[in-house]
């Protein structure tokens, strides 16, 4: 149910990348990991 969920509010369906969706575990880290990661985005 979740990934329809989300699938229905994708901008683009015709892009090559797509958002995964996976079990967090990076708990209260994951805010700054990923704001050190958006570089690569």
């Amino acid at each position: 149910p979740l990934k329809e969920a989300v699938y229905r509010e994708i901008y683009s369906r015709d892009s090559k990348k797509t958002t995964r969706l996976a079990i967090c575990t990076l708990g209260n880290d994951a805010g700054i990991i990923g704001a050190a990661m958006l570089h690569k985005a």
